[in-house]
């Protein structure tokens, strides 16, 4: 298959919108992005209300939670497709959502994963944090005080989906629901940009500049940033 090297970057802010609508756009765009012979990524960014999604690497006794409380807490639980561990998902964090075809950017699984990475490295960089090197069996951005973006990928038909989760601002008691899949030492911690910085951080600014890196790392020279997705155009919060 020729490799076409007009790349196209489609950003969409989407606020604040439950897990399951983002996850049903996804395979909109999946479904599309199988038929279509564009090189375009699609770049979501969302937050989501309080929830926690197991991985494939991920299992219910990660879940620090009975029923019960997981009830009290308000709390859903949900058992998804992409890679990795248990996730806590709140509002104050960003959800970023890749949808693009491998096969026709000529990029393998690591690849692109290696890219996802190094624009949340740049973007945490470019607000001032300190950041540790990757442990050896980690994916994800650490900082001193933990965890700062966690990975988690799909595949399917060549085509990604799901991405990563960065913590800006989370309320961060809610994470100590969960342990990840694969215990770190002193690695386990979960952190957020405001956390490091000791200082607020907005919300907006983040995001704009997460979006231009990951244009960067992706090699496009077209990005174009919308807010909001027609597809959630009776939906949006």
């Amino acid at each position: 298959m020729a490799i076409i090297r007009d790349i196209s970057v489609h950003a969409h802010l989407l606020g604040k919108v439950a897990f399951a609508d983002c996850q049903r756009l996804q395979d909109r765009l999946e479904f599309e992005a199988v038929d279509s012979q564009s090189v375009r990524i699609t770049v979501l960014l969302a937050e989501h209300p309080p929830l926690i999604t197991v991985g494939r690497n991920g299992s219910r006794g990660h879940v620090l939670l009975t029923d019960q409380q997981l009830r009290r807490e308000q709390l859903e639980l949900r058992w998804v497709s992409r890679g990795g561990g248990c996730v806590l998902h709140s509002h104050g964090q960003i959800a970023v959502y890749v949808i693009c075809h491998l096969g026709r950017l000529g990029w393998t699984v690591g690849n692109y994963l290696s890219r996802v990475r190094r624009a949340l490295v740049r973007t945490c960089e470019q607000f001032r944090i300190q950041l540790l090197a990757r442990p050896e069996r980690g994916f994800g951005v650490w900082a001193r005080s933990g965890q700062l973006a966690t990975l988690g990928v799909a595949i399917r038909r060549d085509v990604t989906s799901y991405g990563a989760f960065l913590n800006v601002n989370p309320p961060m008691r809610l994470f100590s629901f969960v342990r990840p899949a694969v215990p770190m030492d002193d690695l386990t911690s979960q952190s957020s940009l405001m956390a490091e910085r000791r200082q607020g951080v907005k919300m907006t600014a983040v995001r704009v500049e997460l979006v231009e890196q990951l244009s960067h790392v992706f090699g496009s020279e077209q990005c174009h940033l919308q807010t909001g997705h027609p597809y959630f155009r009776n939906q949006m919060r």
